[in-house]
């Protein structure tokens, strides 16, 4: 629910900052496509959810679907080749990070840069193409449309490092789900891989995929005490500042104030 606000807000404010054939309209007059870009990339990224890894609908079913989406783009006014061709990443950077999920679970020899690149895949890849079709919508310059997508994958990855701390400092109520079922699942997020630079242990209880009685809650544990939180917060702080400076390219107002509030919403929920 928080990722698809923060989507859909970071699309919206940054299509009302750029100088361009809105400026003159209000909220209420804006063109349907103009809030709905983001719903698009959405929808698509949950369709492909369903046919890769929940099997409730085939594939080929998921393909003729995102085919009539992309026919339906291509009637709203202003949709470019540019425009599908962000789309068609999209859907490819999600598939591509389900996989790599898929097939480095309990992995423990993971790099920090494969969590990055699939985190983007997952995650921020949606949040960038949302902010930069803002900005192709808007007629905004090549450099523009650039800093925007920089801005949007700052912010994406930052939000996924955090939302993987959180996996760990709040409880399941808070969560909505059990605390540390990433970890449960298998899936190495920051927090571990960088705990797993100073706790040994750690690893040998990942190997076991928590098979013993209170090992998930010990490996829970090893996980704080080895640093782990401390130096994810760390690597979600400096994205935050990545994203931030991205914005240079903005002029000074309301709208991109609200950008760089999302950077500090984003952030406090770790403060």
């Amino acid at each position: 629910m928080i990722g698809s606000c923060l989507r859909e807000q970071s699309s919206f404010f940054s299509q009302r900052t750029f100088p361009s054939r809105y400026c003159d309209h209000h909220e209420d007059e804006l063109e349907p496509h103009d809030l709905g870009v983001v719903d698009f990339f959405h929808d698509v990224e949950r369709l492909f959810a369903l046919c890769l890894f929940k099997k409730k609908i085939g594939l080929g079913e998921g393909y003729y679907v995102v085919l009539m989406y992309q026919v339906s783009l291509l009637s709203i006014s202003g949709t470019s080749t540019e425009d599908l061709l962000l789309c068609a990443q999209v859907i490819r950077d999600f598939a591509n990070g389900e996989i790599k999920q898929a097939q480095s679970l309990f992995n423990c020899d993971v790099t920090l840069q494969d969590y990055m690149d699939k985190s983007y895949y997952k995650t921020a890849s949606l949040i960038a193409a949302s902010t930069r079709s803002a900005a192709i919508f808007s007629g905004s310059s090549p450099k523009v449309c650039d800093q925007m997508f920089q801005y949007g994958m700052q912010l994406g990855l930052a939000f996924q490092i955090v939302d993987d701390i959180l996996d760990f400092t709040q409880t399941s109520e808070q969560l909505g789900k059990p605390a540390g079922s990433d970890l449960a699942k298998g899936n190495l997020t920051a927090p571990v891989l960088f705990a797993l630079k100073s706790e040994p242990q750690l690893r040998e209880l990942i190997d076991t995929e928590f098979t013993e009685e209170g090992s998930l809650e010990f490996a829970i544990s090893l996980v704080h005490q080895g640093g782990g939180i401390e130096s994810a917060r760390e690597l979600a702080k400096q994205k935050g500042e990545l994203a931030l400076k991205s914005l240079d390219c903005l002029p000074q107002g309301a709208c991109r104030q609200s950008l760089e509030k999302m950077v500090d919403y984003v952030l406090e929920r770790i403060s």
